[in-house]
Protein backbone atom coordinates (compact mmCIF):
# COMPACT_ATOMS: atom_id res chain seq x y z
CA UNK A 1 0.00 0.00 0.00
CA UNK A 2 1.21 3.40 -0.68
CA UNK A 3 2.24 5.85 1.75
CA UNK A 4 -0.34 8.49 0.34
CA UNK A 5 -3.21 9.48 2.70
CA UNK A 6 -6.55 11.63 2.60
CA UNK A 7 -6.51 14.69 3.55
CA UNK A 8 -9.55 16.32 5.19
CA UNK A 9 -10.21 19.78 6.01
CA UNK A 10 -11.33 20.28 9.49
CA UNK A 11 -12.35 23.87 9.42
CA UNK A 12 -15.61 22.47 10.45
CA UNK A 13 -15.31 21.22 13.24
CA UNK A 14 -13.01 23.41 14.77
CA UNK A 15 -15.17 26.50 14.03
CA UNK A 16 -18.23 25.95 13.12
CA UNK A 17 -19.19 22.45 15.19
CA UNK A 18 -22.51 22.45 14.69
CA UNK A 19 -22.47 23.05 10.79
CA UNK A 20 -23.48 20.54 8.52
CA UNK A 21 -19.64 20.57 7.36
CA UNK A 22 -18.88 19.78 10.75
CA UNK A 23 -21.60 16.92 11.34
CA UNK A 24 -20.64 15.62 7.74
CA UNK A 25 -16.99 15.38 8.11
CA UNK A 26 -17.53 13.45 11.66
CA UNK A 27 -19.22 10.92 9.55
CA UNK A 28 -16.77 10.75 6.62
CA UNK A 29 -14.06 10.20 9.78
CA UNK A 30 -16.45 7.22 11.01
CA UNK A 31 -16.48 5.69 7.64
CA UNK A 32 -13.48 5.80 6.73
CA UNK A 33 -11.26 2.89 5.30
CA UNK A 34 -9.35 1.23 7.59
CA UNK A 35 -6.53 0.39 5.61
CA UNK A 36 -6.06 3.81 3.93
CA UNK A 37 -4.13 6.47 5.89
CA UNK A 38 -5.85 9.59 6.80
CA UNK A 39 -5.18 13.43 8.60
CA UNK A 40 -7.10 16.33 8.79
CA UNK A 41 -6.19 19.64 8.94
CA UNK A 42 -7.30 21.67 12.04
CA UNK A 43 -7.52 25.84 12.23
CA UNK A 44 -7.89 25.20 15.85
CA UNK A 45 -8.36 22.52 18.80
CA UNK A 46 -11.74 20.20 17.62
CA UNK A 47 -14.72 20.36 20.52
CA UNK A 48 -14.93 16.92 18.54
CA UNK A 49 -13.00 13.99 19.31
CA UNK A 50 -10.71 12.87 16.20
CA UNK A 51 -10.38 9.10 15.84
CA UNK A 52 -6.55 7.84 17.21
CA UNK A 53 -6.02 6.31 13.32
CA UNK A 54 -6.79 9.50 11.70
CA UNK A 55 -2.95 12.13 12.30
CA UNK A 56 -3.50 15.86 13.29
CA UNK A 57 -2.21 19.09 11.93
CA UNK A 58 -2.73 21.90 13.93
CA UNK A 59 -2.10 25.19 11.84
CA UNK A 60 -3.80 27.85 14.14
CA UNK A 61 -5.88 30.28 11.59
CA UNK A 62 -8.28 32.90 12.94
CA UNK A 63 -12.04 32.51 12.06
CA UNK A 64 -12.73 35.45 10.44
CA UNK A 65 -13.28 35.55 6.45
CA UNK A 66 -9.46 36.48 5.72
CA UNK A 67 -8.52 33.64 7.68
CA UNK A 68 -10.84 31.26 6.09
CA UNK A 69 -9.42 32.73 2.35
CA UNK A 70 -5.95 32.01 3.57
CA UNK A 71 -6.33 28.52 4.56
CA UNK A 72 -8.79 27.85 1.80
CA UNK A 73 -6.65 29.36 -1.01
CA UNK A 74 -2.74 28.64 0.38
CA UNK A 75 -2.78 26.80 3.86
CA UNK A 76 -4.40 23.57 2.84
CA UNK A 77 -3.35 22.87 -0.47
CA UNK A 78 0.33 23.35 1.08
CA UNK A 79 -0.05 21.36 3.97
CA UNK A 80 -1.41 18.84 1.17
CA UNK A 81 2.23 18.94 -0.96
CA UNK A 82 3.43 18.32 2.26
CA UNK A 83 1.99 15.63 3.66
CA UNK A 84 2.05 13.99 0.41
CA UNK A 85 -1.68 13.98 0.30
CA UNK A 86 -3.23 11.31 -2.32
CA UNK A 87 -6.55 13.51 -2.15
CA UNK A 88 -7.86 16.88 -0.51
CA UNK A 89 -11.14 16.23 0.47
CA UNK A 90 -13.61 19.32 1.62
CA UNK A 91 -16.78 19.57 2.82
CA UNK A 92 -17.43 23.20 1.70
CA UNK A 93 -17.56 24.14 -2.11
CA UNK A 94 -14.38 26.51 -1.74
CA UNK A 95 -11.26 24.96 -3.37
CA UNK A 96 -7.99 26.02 -3.98
CA UNK A 97 -7.67 27.36 -7.35
CA UNK A 98 -4.04 26.44 -7.44
CA UNK A 99 -1.73 24.01 -6.20
CA UNK A 100 -1.32 20.10 -7.82
CA UNK A 101 -3.95 18.84 -4.61
CA UNK A 102 -6.34 16.22 -6.50
CA UNK A 103 -9.66 17.60 -4.74
CA UNK A 104 -13.11 16.18 -3.60
CA UNK A 105 -16.13 18.10 -2.66
CA UNK A 106 -19.07 17.09 -0.43
CA UNK A 107 -20.56 20.45 -0.59
CA UNK A 108 -22.50 21.37 2.84
CA UNK A 109 -23.43 25.03 2.70
CA UNK A 110 -26.67 26.11 3.07
CA UNK A 111 -27.37 26.30 -0.30
CA UNK A 112 -30.80 25.02 -1.11
CA UNK A 113 -31.45 24.77 -4.93
CA UNK A 114 -28.66 27.33 -5.53
CA UNK A 115 -26.35 26.10 -7.98
CA UNK A 116 -22.60 25.49 -6.57
CA UNK A 117 -21.76 27.77 -10.09
CA UNK A 118 -23.52 30.77 -7.95
CA UNK A 119 -21.86 30.54 -4.54
CA UNK A 120 -23.42 33.26 -2.32
CA UNK A 121 -21.22 35.79 -1.32
CA UNK A 122 -21.08 38.12 1.26
CA UNK A 123 -20.49 41.81 0.81
CA UNK A 124 -16.53 43.30 0.68
CA UNK A 125 -13.52 42.53 -1.36
CA UNK A 126 -12.27 39.70 0.37
CA UNK A 127 -15.91 37.97 0.28
CA UNK A 128 -16.05 38.10 -3.44
CA UNK A 129 -12.55 37.42 -4.19
CA UNK A 130 -12.67 34.30 -1.77
CA UNK A 131 -16.30 33.07 -4.31
CA UNK A 132 -14.31 33.64 -7.48
CA UNK A 133 -11.25 31.23 -6.43
CA UNK A 134 -13.85 29.26 -4.92
CA UNK A 135 -15.79 29.02 -8.43
CA UNK A 136 -12.41 28.91 -10.04
CA UNK A 137 -11.38 25.53 -7.76
CA UNK A 138 -14.67 24.01 -8.31
CA UNK A 139 -13.54 23.63 -12.41
CA UNK A 140 -10.68 21.90 -11.10
CA UNK A 141 -11.91 19.67 -8.78
CA UNK A 142 -11.97 15.83 -9.20
CA UNK A 143 -15.68 15.01 -8.60
CA UNK A 144 -18.35 16.60 -6.53
CA UNK A 145 -19.59 13.60 -3.97
CA UNK A 146 -23.31 14.33 -3.80
CA UNK A 147 -26.25 12.59 -2.23
CA UNK A 148 -28.35 10.03 -5.03
CA UNK A 149 -31.77 11.09 -3.81
CA UNK A 150 -30.95 14.82 -4.77
CA UNK A 151 -31.04 16.07 -8.59
CA UNK A 152 -28.12 17.32 -10.32
CA UNK A 153 -27.34 20.59 -9.57
CA UNK A 154 -25.50 21.48 -12.42
CA UNK A 155 -21.83 21.90 -11.29
CA UNK A 156 -18.81 22.54 -12.95
CA UNK A 157 -16.94 19.05 -12.26
CA UNK A 158 -18.10 15.94 -13.01
CA UNK A 159 -20.81 14.51 -10.05
CA UNK A 160 -20.36 11.39 -8.34
CA UNK A 161 -23.47 9.94 -6.73
CA UNK A 162 -23.60 8.16 -3.05
CA UNK A 163 -26.31 6.96 -1.00
CA UNK A 164 -28.13 9.25 2.24
CA UNK A 165 -25.99 9.04 5.06
CA UNK A 166 -26.34 10.34 8.49
CA UNK A 167 -23.79 10.11 11.57
CA UNK A 168 -24.32 6.80 13.53
CA UNK A 169 -25.09 8.70 16.40
CA UNK A 170 -28.65 9.73 14.68
CA UNK A 171 -29.61 6.22 14.71
CA UNK A 172 -29.66 5.80 18.24
CA UNK A 173 -33.09 5.86 19.60
CA UNK A 174 -31.75 5.53 22.92
CA UNK A 175 -30.48 8.71 22.81
CA UNK A 176 -33.66 10.51 23.84
CA UNK A 177 -33.63 8.88 27.47
CA UNK A 178 -30.02 9.27 28.03
CA UNK A 179 -30.34 13.11 27.60
CA UNK A 180 -30.99 14.56 30.94
CA UNK A 181 -28.36 12.08 32.25
CA UNK A 182 -25.68 14.53 29.82
CA UNK A 183 -24.19 16.77 32.23
CA UNK A 184 -23.15 19.53 28.95
CA UNK A 185 -27.23 18.86 28.42
CA UNK A 186 -28.12 19.29 31.90
CA UNK A 187 -26.11 22.61 32.54
CA UNK A 188 -28.37 24.13 30.02
CA UNK A 189 -31.80 23.83 31.76
CA UNK A 190 -33.83 22.33 28.77
CA UNK A 191 -37.29 22.01 28.67
CA UNK A 192 -39.32 18.93 28.51
CA UNK A 193 -40.73 19.40 25.28
CA UNK A 194 -39.40 21.86 22.54
CA UNK A 195 -39.01 22.38 18.66
CA UNK A 196 -35.51 22.63 17.05
CA UNK A 197 -34.04 24.96 14.09
CA UNK A 198 -31.02 23.94 12.94
CA UNK A 199 -29.43 26.54 9.93
CA UNK A 200 -28.19 29.54 8.74
CA UNK A 201 -26.92 32.20 11.12
CA UNK A 202 -26.91 35.14 8.56
CA UNK A 203 -29.19 38.26 9.31
CA UNK A 204 -31.87 36.92 6.14
CA UNK A 205 -32.36 33.38 7.30
CA UNK A 206 -32.99 34.76 11.01
CA UNK A 207 -35.47 37.37 10.01
CA UNK A 208 -37.51 34.86 8.00
CA UNK A 209 -37.40 31.91 10.87
CA UNK A 210 -38.39 34.52 13.36
CA UNK A 211 -41.23 35.54 11.00
CA UNK A 212 -42.54 32.56 10.68
CA UNK A 213 -42.18 31.57 13.84
CA UNK A 214 -44.00 34.77 15.51
CA UNK A 215 -46.99 33.19 14.05
CA UNK A 216 -46.73 30.06 15.76
CA UNK A 217 -45.27 31.74 19.08
CA UNK A 218 -48.60 32.66 20.57
CA UNK A 219 -50.05 28.71 20.56
CA UNK A 220 -46.53 27.34 21.23
CA UNK A 221 -44.22 29.22 22.78
CA UNK A 222 -44.91 28.87 26.17
CA UNK A 223 -45.23 24.80 26.16
CA UNK A 224 -42.46 24.07 23.09
CA UNK A 225 -40.15 26.71 23.14
CA UNK A 226 -38.13 27.09 20.01
CA UNK A 227 -34.33 26.09 20.29
CA UNK A 228 -32.07 27.45 18.02
CA UNK A 229 -28.89 25.05 17.27
CA UNK A 230 -25.67 25.55 15.04
CA UNK A 231 -24.82 29.79 15.55
CA UNK A 232 -21.85 31.32 16.40
CA UNK A 233 -21.28 33.53 19.37
CA UNK A 234 -21.81 36.96 16.69
CA UNK A 235 -25.19 35.11 15.21
CA UNK A 236 -26.84 34.14 18.90
CA UNK A 237 -26.26 37.75 19.83
CA UNK A 238 -27.72 39.19 16.58
CA UNK A 239 -30.65 36.78 16.89
CA UNK A 240 -31.36 37.50 20.22
CA UNK A 241 -31.86 41.00 19.39
CA UNK A 242 -34.03 40.30 16.64
CA UNK A 243 -36.34 38.29 18.66
CA UNK A 244 -36.14 41.55 21.26
CA UNK A 245 -37.48 43.57 17.96
CA UNK A 246 -40.60 40.96 18.02
CA UNK A 247 -41.01 40.15 21.61
CA UNK A 248 -40.34 36.69 20.81
CA UNK A 249 -37.26 36.45 23.47
CA UNK A 250 -39.16 34.21 26.02
CA UNK A 251 -40.08 31.73 23.24
CA UNK A 252 -36.59 31.00 21.92
CA UNK A 253 -33.61 29.72 23.35
CA UNK A 254 -30.20 29.53 21.39
CA UNK A 255 -27.89 27.14 22.68
CA UNK A 256 -23.97 26.65 22.32
CA UNK A 257 -21.55 24.04 20.32
CA UNK A 258 -22.52 20.47 21.71
CA UNK A 259 -21.07 17.45 21.13
CA UNK A 260 -22.54 14.85 18.26
CA UNK A 261 -24.36 12.58 20.64
CA UNK A 262 -25.74 15.74 22.83
CA UNK A 263 -26.88 17.06 18.97
CA UNK A 264 -28.54 13.81 18.00
CA UNK A 265 -30.20 13.67 21.39
CA UNK A 266 -31.91 16.32 21.20
CA UNK A 267 -33.49 15.93 17.59
CA UNK A 268 -34.35 12.05 19.12
CA UNK A 269 -36.33 13.72 22.20
CA UNK A 270 -37.62 16.88 20.13
CA UNK A 271 -41.37 17.84 18.89
CA UNK A 272 -41.22 18.73 15.89
CA UNK A 273 -38.09 20.64 13.34
CA UNK A 274 -38.51 23.59 12.06
CA UNK A 275 -36.31 24.85 9.12
CA UNK A 276 -37.91 27.65 6.69
CA UNK A 277 -34.89 28.42 5.27
CA UNK A 278 -31.90 26.79 3.03
CA UNK A 279 -31.12 23.17 3.65
CA UNK A 280 -27.78 21.49 3.75
CA UNK A 281 -27.20 18.89 0.84
CA UNK A 282 -25.31 16.61 3.28
CA UNK A 283 -26.28 16.53 7.56
CA UNK A 284 -28.34 18.98 7.81
CA UNK A 285 -31.80 19.24 9.56
CA UNK A 286 -34.08 17.98 7.43
CA UNK A 287 -31.84 14.49 6.99
CA UNK A 288 -31.56 14.53 11.16
CA UNK A 289 -35.44 15.25 11.22
CA UNK A 290 -36.16 12.28 9.07
CA UNK A 291 -33.90 9.84 10.50
CA UNK A 292 -35.49 10.41 14.06
CA UNK A 293 -38.77 10.36 12.55
CA UNK A 294 -39.50 13.95 13.65
CA UNK A 295 -42.33 16.04 12.06
CA UNK A 296 -40.10 18.53 9.42
CA UNK A 297 -41.75 21.49 8.36
CA UNK A 298 -40.17 23.51 5.43
CA UNK A 299 -40.35 25.40 2.59
CA UNK A 300 -40.82 23.69 -0.68
CA UNK A 301 -38.31 23.48 -3.38
CA UNK A 302 -38.00 20.61 -5.97
CA UNK A 303 -34.79 19.43 -4.45
CA UNK A 304 -36.07 19.39 -0.75
CA UNK A 305 -39.30 17.79 -2.41
CA UNK A 306 -37.46 14.79 -3.88
CA UNK A 307 -34.81 14.41 -0.32
CA UNK A 308 -38.37 14.46 1.89
CA UNK A 309 -41.14 12.59 -0.70
CA UNK A 310 -43.87 12.57 1.71
CA UNK A 311 -42.40 12.03 5.12
CA UNK A 312 -42.22 15.95 5.33
CA UNK A 313 -44.53 19.05 5.75
CA UNK A 314 -43.29 21.25 3.41
CA UNK A 315 -45.34 24.83 2.48
CA UNK A 316 -45.66 26.68 -0.96
CA UNK A 317 -43.15 29.60 -1.34
CA UNK A 318 -45.19 32.57 -1.44
CA UNK A 319 -43.15 35.43 -0.44
CA UNK A 320 -46.65 37.36 0.78
CA UNK A 321 -48.04 33.96 2.66
CA UNK A 322 -45.59 31.54 3.23
CA UNK A 323 -44.43 32.78 6.60
CA UNK A 324 -47.62 32.97 8.09
CA UNK A 325 -48.46 29.43 6.38
CA UNK A 326 -45.08 28.07 7.69
CA UNK A 327 -46.54 28.76 10.93
CA UNK A 328 -49.63 27.28 10.59
CA UNK A 329 -48.05 24.10 9.36
CA UNK A 330 -45.58 23.90 12.85
CA UNK A 331 -48.96 24.50 15.09
CA UNK A 332 -50.53 21.36 12.77
CA UNK A 333 -47.50 18.81 13.13
CA UNK A 334 -47.33 19.42 17.15
CA UNK A 335 -51.28 19.92 18.11
CA UNK A 336 -52.23 17.06 15.62
CA UNK A 337 -50.69 14.03 16.72
CA UNK A 338 -51.80 11.92 14.24
CA UNK A 339 -50.33 14.00 11.63
CA UNK A 340 -47.12 13.53 13.42
CA UNK A 341 -47.40 9.77 13.08
CA UNK A 342 -48.15 10.08 9.54
CA UNK A 343 -45.35 12.03 8.78
CA UNK A 344 -42.92 9.04 11.00
CA UNK A 345 -44.18 6.40 8.96
CA UNK A 346 -43.58 7.70 6.24
CA UNK A 347 -39.82 8.90 6.94
CA UNK A 348 -39.32 5.25 8.44
CA UNK A 349 -39.86 3.84 4.96
CA UNK A 350 -38.24 6.63 3.13
CA UNK A 351 -34.65 5.99 5.35
CA UNK A 352 -34.81 2.00 5.55
CA UNK A 353 -32.29 2.52 2.28
CA UNK A 354 -30.18 4.70 4.02
CA UNK A 355 -27.01 2.72 4.72
CA UNK A 356 -23.53 3.61 6.46
CA UNK A 357 -22.50 0.44 5.31
CA UNK A 358 -23.16 0.96 1.66
CA UNK A 359 -21.79 4.72 1.90
CA UNK A 360 -18.36 3.63 3.47
CA UNK A 361 -17.74 0.72 0.75
CA UNK A 362 -18.74 3.53 -2.19
CA UNK A 363 -16.39 5.73 -0.55
CA UNK A 364 -13.74 3.32 -0.21
CA UNK A 365 -13.70 2.38 -3.88
CA UNK A 366 -13.45 6.62 -4.61
CA UNK A 367 -10.64 6.90 -2.30
CA UNK A 368 -8.66 3.87 -4.15
CA UNK A 369 -9.21 5.56 -7.24
CA UNK A 370 -6.32 7.94 -6.09
CA UNK A 371 -3.63 4.75 -5.50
Amino acid sequence: MSCLSILYDGWAIAHQPNHPAAIHLLTLLHYHPADLPASIALPALSLHPIPESISSYLIPTKADLRGRLDWEQRILPNLSKQVNAACLHLTSPYPPLFGSAQVLVSPCEYLGDLSLRALPTERGLTAHLRTALGQGGLSRARAILWPDDLPDPGLPAPKVPLPPVVHPAFLDKKLDRQLYQNELVQALDLPDTYILYQGPGDRNALEELLAAWSWAAGPLGDNYPLLILGLNPQEQALCTQLATTRDLQSTIHTLPALSIEALAALYHNCSAVFHPTLYSAWSGAARAALICEKPLVALESPALSALVGPAAYLVPLKQATSSRALGAALITVVVEESVGEELAQAARKLTSRWSGEQFGKQLAQIYQSYY
